[in-house]
Parts: C-alpha cells; structure tokens; sequence
C-alpha cells in the first residue's frame, strides 16, 4: 500500500490537523474546578446583584417602614424613592383633593371635577326607552317596578324633564294606580309621578262573530281572563194551514251558552294563543203546503278552548198552528260585569199566514253569534291610560353621567287594605326624558 500524501499546499498551522490528542489537549486545558467557575461567575455578576444583595432586598418587601418611607438613610429599611405612600391611590381618583380619573364611557376627565360651569344652552333631544317590559306587572300597597331605563350621558350637566302614559287596570273601584318614576334606584327621588287614570275605555276588548261558519280568535297577551259567550241558530217558523185563521207557530230563539276562562290556569295555559269556533246558521222556514209544514231548528255555535268545547244549541223550529206566531228572542245575558245583547241574532223565525187554500211560509230562523272578550282579572274593574306628569326641577340637583329611571306601581289605600290590586299592562306604554342644561 503506498503511502498518504498530501496534494496541495501543506498546512501552515498544526491546529488545522484535528487529532484526538489535540482536542483531549485542549480540553485538559481548559477544565475547570468549581470552584474556579464560582469565582468567574461572582466576579462577573457583581456590578449587578448577588445573591445577598437579593435576600437583603426580599426582606425588605412590604414591610411598613419600607413602604412608608420612614427610615433613615442607612439602615436597612431605607427606601431611596422615598415611600409608596406618597403616592396617589386608586381609591383618590374622582375624589376631592385626589386626582381627575377618565370617563367611563369616553377618554374624558369627568367635567364635574374640574370646577366649570355647562356652557350648554339647549335641551337635546327626547329620549326614550329601547324596549319595554314583556308581562303585565301588579302591585298592591308596595311599589313594585314596572320597568328601568337608562338615559345616556348628553355631555353637559343637566335636570331630566320626564313624562309618559302607563297603561293600567284595577280589579276593584276606587283602587286607583299610582306611578311614581324614580332616579338611580327603585327607593331614589321622585322625578315623575302619574295619580290615578281616567275610566277613559272599558278595560276589555270584545270580538263578536256572525257569518256562519269558523272562525279563530287570536288571544291578546295583556289578558288575564277570556269570557266565551255564544248563541247557537235560531229556529225556522213554521208555514201557515190552507185556512186564514191558522198560522203557523214561530221558531224558537237559542240559549245562551258561556264560559270564563283564566290565562296561566289549567284550563287555558298561557302558551295556548288562539281558540277556534263555529257559528250557526237559522233554521229553514215550513214550506207552504194546504197543511202547516214545520221549520227546521237552527245549528250549533261552538268554541273550544283548549280542551274544553263550549256550545250553544240552535233553537227548535216552530211547529203546528194557531199558537204563537212570532219567533222567540234570545234578549241577552251577562258575564263577569259585561252585558251582551243579541241584537236580533239566535232568535226564531216568524209564522207563516194561513192561505185560502195554501199555506203561506214564515221566516228563517236568525243566524248564531259569538263573543269573546279579554279583560283583566276580577269582576269589577275598569282600565285607562295612566298619564305621568314630570315633577318639579328644583328638586333634583345637577345631574352629570348616565342616569337609570325606576317605573314603579302602587295603588291607592282605599276603602280595603286587604284586597285589590293595580295592573300595568304591555298595551302601548310611553316614556321619554328631556335633559335640560342644569
């Protein structure tokens, strides 16, 4: 085997030649005790912190002296910034002899901080809620809130101007609502206040069907109570004999049939929204003939509610001569207060004349009728409009910031302490506030 060569230019420096004994050489070289590192390292970290000037510095955490900045140059609670105390607190933002802090809502130094009067001159617009309660609320003798709403920060120092309608029934006479709105809380001061309603609308809404057939009624969401009343066909008369003096007899009027149903009970859960029905029709008239022929009687009127099915009969058809010609009249009935007259429907068909030879025909009986009705609880109650009225302005103090408007409902003591109560009902309330410049 020949021997190796190099082939080119010879390595001018020995430390090119990596060998095991060069690089265990440097090694030995460069090994160092620990002692040595020790030293190094202390060295080297002492211009900053060693672990002494650290432990000493440690103890010196939270210590009352340290923080205060009482002790003496020197000793070794000697703090060189001369205390944390000295130092404004969080707790003195916003606060007199403290330090102005930034608005909530904006990068703004609260203006009340800084001693300076509003240069605003005119009101802003109204404001109003975004959306109001969903349910009806009722309260007795404690206010209870109907609704709160926060009318936004207009940018000066301002008094609230406030009005408003609240919807509002009572079960008993002489229980007259009360709405008093309140600022910042539901026990702050009096802005606003509303004194009793006005009997301006009966507090029930009535729907009255007559084309026979179906028919579906939606159920308002304000009610507390839905009365069913209905009256079924009235009966056809019956035709006259082939005689003058033999007339044929009427039909018969209906009976009234009715119901009272309350919301939120078994019998009609508040999630049920509609109840659906049918009206009756008349009985037909006795065709003519040399002998009385008989009328027909009338059809149904029905609901159901839920599931319970409620129906008023149609009338019987007039039969015979020579009683009574006229139909019969369904007159009328009431319910929970509400009288409902019949207005001619449900009643009986008339008799026919006797003829010389053939009978003359009567008339059909009068169609069905259906009312149904929505009104709050109770028997005895009426439901107006509750206006409320702002309250005087020297009464409330400069107001700067967002500020939160309390609703709240009461009734008046009358005549009972133990019973009755007010309702403020979701029917289209109103409110709105006027910041005028303070």
């Amino acid at each position: 085997m020949s021997a190796r060569n190099w082939v080119g230019a010879k390595p001018a420096n020995a430390k090119d030649k990596i060998t095991v004994g060069y690089v265990n050489a440097q090694v030995a070289a460069l090994n160092m005790p620990q002692t040595d590192i020790d030293a190094l390292i202390a060295q080297d970290f002492a211009p900053y912190a060693d672990l002494s000037y650290v432990n000493s510095q440690a103890a010196l955490n939270a210590t009352k002296i340290y923080v205060d900045g009482t002790a003496s140059s020197g000793s070794p609670n000697y703090n060189p910034n001369g205390g944390d105390a000295g130092r404004l607190k969080l707790s003195q933002v916003n606060h007199n002899n403290g330090i102005a802090g930034l608005g909530l809502a904006s990068p703004l130094v609260d203006r009340s901080r800084l001693g300076l009067g509003s240069t605003q001159r005119w009101p802003s617009p109204y404001y109003s809620p975004s959306s109001y309660f969903s349910l009806p609320v009722t309260a007795g003798l404690t206010e209870e809130t109907v609704y709160s709403w926060t009318v936004n920060d207009p940018g000066y120092t301002f008094k609230l101007w406030v009005g408003g309608i609240l919807d509002c029934s009572t079960n008993r006479d002489g229980y007259y609502p009360i709405c008093l709105v309140r600022l910042g809380s539901m026990t702050g001061p009096i802005v606003a206040l509303g004194y009793g309603c006005t009997e301006y609308y009966a507090g029930a809404t009535v729907a009255a069907y007559t084309t026979p057939g179906g028919f579906t009624y939606p159920i308002p969401t304000w009610s507390d109570v839905i009365d069913v009343i209905l009256l079924g066909g009235g009966g056809g008369g019956a035709s006259g004999a082939g005689n003058p003096f033999l007339w044929g007899n009427g039909g018969a009027a209906a009976l009234w049939a009715t119901g009272s149903f309350t919301r939120g009970s078994s019998v009609l859960p508040s999630t049920v929204t509609q109840i659906t029905g049918w009206v009756g029709s008349g009985g037909a008239r006795g065709a003519a003939a040399v002998f009385s022929n008989p009328g027909q009687p009338g059809t149904p009127t029905g609901a159901y509610v839920y599931t319970t099915a409620i129906q008023s009969n149609g009338g019987a058809g007039g039969y015979g001569v020579e009683g009574t010609q006229p139909g019969g009249s369904a007159g009328s009935v009431t319910l929970n207060g509400i009288g409902y007259q019949s207005y001619g429907f449900g009643g009986g068909g008339t008799g026919g004349n006797g003829g010389l030879f053939i009978s003359n025909v009567g008339t059909n009986g009068a169609g069905g009728l259906a009312f149904i009705t929505a009104h709050p609880a109770g028997s005895d109650w009426v439901e107006g409009p509750l206006t409320i009225m702002p309250g005087p302005l020297s009464d409330q103090g400069p107001l700067t910031g967002n500020q939160t408007l309390y609703v709240n409902l009461l009734r008046v003591v009358g005549d009972n302490t133990a019973t009755g109560w007010v309702t403020a009902s979701t029917f289209e309330p109103s409110m709105y506030a006027l910041p005028i410049p303070a």
